[in-house]
C-alpha cells in the first residue's frame, strides 16, 4: 500500500470509526443482541464495534478484505442471496451498503427472512450532501493522478495517435476522454442526476417504508468529503444542524407490533 492509499485509508477509518461509535451508542439503548449479521463487512474495521452488543456475524461479497481480521464466522456472500436459516438474527446491520445493491427489493426481501419479527434493522447510506462535495472531491483526485497517468489508463498514447489511426478510433477516444472527466456514479444509479435524488434521505425513508419497514429513528451522523480526498474530515456539528454526508435508519418490520 502506498502512501495515498495509506492516508485513504485512514481517513475511511476515522469516519466509520466515528460512525459507528454513534450508531453503537443509539444501539446501546436497545440492550443486548444475541445474533447480529453485517452485511458489506469490507475489511472487519466495523465488526469490532458492533461486537460489544453481541456475536456478530460478519459478511462481504468479497473475502480478499477481511482476511487480515479473526472471526471464524465470516461468509462470502451477496445480500441478494443470504445464506442463512429464516428467523435467525435480531439485529442486522450494514453501512454503505445498500446503495451498491443491483436488486434492492430482493436483498430487502431476504434481510426480511433472516431476521426476527422483533428484529432491529439498522442501515447507515450517504445523502445528497455527500454526492455534492463528492464532485471536487473526484477532480481532485483526477488532477493527483496526472495528465499522463490518466489518458494511459484509457489508452492514449502517443504511438496511436498518428496519421493512421481511423475516424471511428479517435471518435472512440474522444467519448473516453468525455466519460473519464465526468464525475463517476458511486452506487448503482443510473446518472449522477439520479444518485444525487436518490441519495437525499427523504427518499431512502420512502424507499425503506415501500419495503416493509417502519423507521423507528433517522440519525444525522457525520458531515465528510470522500476518504479518496478528504478536504473536509468528519464534522458532527455540521451534521447535527442537517448538512448530514451520512444517516443512520433504525428500522424494524411493518408488522412488528412494537
Amino acid at each position: 500500500m502506498n502512501t495515498w492509499e495509506s492516508f485513504s485509508t485512514r481517513r475511511l477509518h476515522q469516519a466509520r470509526h466515528q460512525e459507528a461509535e454513534l450508531v453503537v451508542e443509539e444501539l446501546a439503548r436497545f440492550g443486548r443482541f444475541q445474533r447480529i449479521i453485517e452485511l458489506g463487512s469490507g475489511d472487519g474495521y466495523q465488526t469490532q464495534f458492533l461486537s460489544r452488543l453481541g456475536m456478530v456475524f460478519p459478511s462481504d461479497c468479497s473475502v480478499e478484505r477481511f482476511e487480515g481480521r479473526v472471526c471464524d464466522r465470516f461468509v462470502q456472500c451477496d445480500a441478494q442471496r443470504l445464506p442463512y436459516a429464516s428467523a435467525t438474527f435480531d439485529l442486522l446491520f450494514s453501512s454503505n451498503v445498500v446503495e451498491h445493491i443491483q436488486d434492492k427489493q430482493m436483498a430487502f426481501t431476504e434481510m426480511m427472512r433472516v431476521t426476527r419479527q422483533r428484529a432491529l434493522i439498522v442501515h447507515v447510506v450517504p445523502t445528497h450532501i455527500w454526492k455534492v462535495l463528492s464532485i471536487p472531491s473526484y477532480y481532485v483526485a483526477l488532477a493527483l493522478k496526472g495528465v499522463r497517468k490518466m489518458l494511459e489508463s484509457i489508452g492514449i498514447r502517443k504511438h496511436t495517435l498518428d496519421s493512421h489511426a481511423t475516424l471511428d478510433e479517435k471518435n472512440l477516444r474522444s467519448r473516453q476522454m468525455i466519460s473519464y472527466l465526468r464525475p463517476q456514479v458511486h452506487g448503482t444509479a443510473s446518472s449522477n442526476r439520479t444518485e444525487f435524488i436518490e441519495f437525499n434521505p427523504k427518499y431512502w425513508r420512502w424507499l425503506f417504508e415501500q419495503n416493509g419497514f417502519i423507521c423507528l429513528r433517522q440519525v444525522n451522523l457525520l458531515t465528510y468529503s470522500p476518504h479518496e480526498v478528504s478536504y473536509l474530515p468528519p464534522n458532527r456539528w455540521l451534521a447535527t444542524r442537517g448538512f448530514a454526508s451520512s444517516v443512520a435508519f433504525f428500522l424494524c418490520k411493518q408488522n412488528n407490533e412494537t
